[in-house]
């Protein structure tokens, strides 16, 4: 069975201000990110949902300039969230150069939420794929094969047997992929967890 190299994803602080931090890549190196937006809502809950808190989130993106982003909890056209494209608004928020690809499958108030990615108009992309998960609400993950390597960003469901299934749909995703291929997002699985853990010994 066919390995996937999973991108852990890491958090980092809303309240740190990035605006004097740069974080330099070398020169053929392609950086990777994996972000939970939690609909840029802030760092508190329930948080406020607006344009500020968007520019927050971007910053961060901005600073650290990656090739391809891994975003989750995204919302789209939703009726009591202005009916804004959140994926779109980061994207232009970052001022770089992205191109950006949603795949939300969740309907929720005249809307859709879901994961999305963000990469570099540079990258060379092949193919474009939403791939329906398992979930107490509809998942998916959105898989981009560019002409080196493919990626995969997705936010998978608590449900342990639903969360289970989705990473066997994900193993069988890469059955005939030929390249390097990553996946990044939310698993929603760890082995603190009282029966945490059970998804990772399916992707590995």
């Amino acid at each position: 069975m066919k390995k996937i190299t999973l991108l852990l994803a890491f958090f980092i602080c809303l309240n740190i201000s990035l605006n004097a931090q740069t974080y330099p890549k070398k020169e053929n190196v392609i950086r990777l990110l994996t972000y939970n937006t939690h609909y840029c809502k802030g760092g508190s809950d329930p948080g406020s949902i607006d344009d500020y808190n968007t520019r927050r989130l971007a910053s961060v993106i901005e600073a650290l300039d990656p090739d391809v982003v891994a975003l989750q909890e995204l919302d789209s056209a939703m009726s009591d969230r202005r009916r804004r494209d959140l994926l779109k608004q980061i994207s232009e928020f970052t001022g770089l150069d992205y191109q950006h690809f949603f795949g939300g499958l969740a309907p929720i108030n005249g809307g859709k939420v879901g994961p999305g990615l963000l990469f570099k108009k540079d990258l060379e992309v092949v193919k474009k794929k939403i791939i329906p998960l398992a979930g107490n609400e509809a998942r998916s993950a959105v898989r981009v094969d560019f002409e080196k390597f493919t990626f995969m960003g997705t936010h998978l469901d608590l449900n342990d047997a639903k969360r289970t299934q989705s990473a066997s749909t994900l193993v069988n995703e890469t059955d005939f992929i030929r390249k390097p291929c990553f996946l990044a997002g939310d698993l929603n699985d760890s082995h603190r967890w009282s029966n945490g853990g059970i998804a990772f010994p399916v992707l590995a």
